[in-house]
């Protein structure tokens, strides 16, 4: 019984000492090199590639800023309650628009007015066309669902 456990405490020993550990004999020269792959910076963060779009129209450019949405009205005459949910369409003069609710980004992509229609196409590819009823430094209207809806949006900013 005491030879067996002597040969396995010797096995374990040298199962030890064969898988745990370099043979000191070693060098960083003898050993082959392998080259890691380099990965690309984590805290750079990618930049997406910003759409072509065309130049604005001079009654593009008159709306392209940031809108706060204050009233939105059925053609009955109800009005829903929006101070809640802090919509905001920002317009930007490079023809790229942001739609945000409570501070989150909802929606991306290009706008452009044509006709007197906004015209919004999201990054998806969802196109909204919003006819234009009035716009003014401070303020712009549009109706929606064909007609039966109007949005009135205050400029912020």
């Amino acid at each position: 019984m005491k030879h067996i456990v002597f040969l396995g405490a010797t096995t374990l020993a040298y199962l030890l000492t064969a898988c745990g550990g370099e043979n000191p004999k070693d060098t960083a020269e003898d050993k082959p090199k392998t080259e890691v792959p380099q990965e690309p910076a984590k805290d750079e963060p990618k930049q997406p590639e910003k759409p072509q779009t065309e130049p604005l129209s001079p009654e593009a450019q008159k709306i392209a800023k940031k809108w706060t949405l204050r009233e939105f009205t059925h053609t009955d005459g109800r009005k829903e309650d929006v101070a809640k949910a802090k919509q905001v369409m920002i317009l930007k003069a490079d023809g790229t628009f942001e739609k945000m609710q409570n501070e989150k980004v909802i929606s991306t992509g290009t706008w452009l007015v044509k006709s007197n229609v906004l015209v919004t196409t999201s990054a998806k590819g969802e196109i909204e066309k919003a006819p234009i009823k009035e716009a003014t430094d401070k303020k712009l209207v549009t109706t929606s669902d064909e007609g039966k809806m109007t949005e009135t949006y205050e400029a912020t900013e």
